[in-house]
């Protein structure tokens, strides 16, 4: 679990350009052309900065909240030409990064979640996971520690030990996972 906040602001690390293809590895380029094609949003020219990589940029968004729009694109544009050996692209404006989030809208992002983040049990190899018909789910809980910052003691205090107080800061939180695989859904 990293124990620092995810910032480019000193450069991006070869981790960061693999979550990069990575997303493209999760999320197939040709899932999200057929999508931003049904839509109508995809790119219709050959472009530095054509819809497909607007739709990953935008999911790198989260990955790396406080880092500049320009620093999570060079992230996102070097880690698919690294996946797909090819060079590097020319940098973008911050112009051109806006106009093209406005182009696409949250309607492919939702249609591709609603697509590819899908139940991963099925009756066939999780039989278990259902009853008549119905999967079946939990709600489980569990402790996360989180970086020692300021911030996060603040808003989430040490919880207590036997000797004093924990090293880390911990978030507690609840999830409702699939309970034949375990995923969260």
């Amino acid at each position: 679990m990293a124990r620092t906040k995810a910032v480019l602001s000193s450069g991006a690390r070869l981790s960061d350009h693999l979550s990069a293809s990575l997303l493209a590895r999760v999320y197939p380029a040709t899932l999200i052309n057929q999508i931003l094609d049904q839509q109508g949003r995809n790119s219709q020219r050959v472009r530095s900065f054509p819809a497909l990589a607007g739709v990953y940029y935008c999911m790198a968004l989260s990955l790396y909240p406080e880092a500049s729009y320009e620093a999570v694109f060079s992230v996102v544009a070097q880690g698919l030409a690294w996946a797909e050996g090819r060079p590097e692209p020319s940098p973008v404006n911050k112009s051109s990064i806006s106009e093209l989030r406005s182009k696409l809208g949250a309607e492919p992002l939702q249609a591709l979640m609603a697509a590819a983040c899908v139940p991963l049990a099925d009756p066939a190899h999780h039989p278990h996971a259902f009853y008549r018909g119905l999967r079946l789910v939990a709600i489980d809980g569990s402790n996360i520690d989180l970086p020692d910052e300021v911030e996060n003691v603040a808003a989430f205090g040490y919880p207590g030990s036997r000797t004093g107080l924990a090293g880390y800061p911990q978030a507690q939180c609840a999830v409702l996972v699939e309970c034949g695989t375990h995923a969260i859904v």
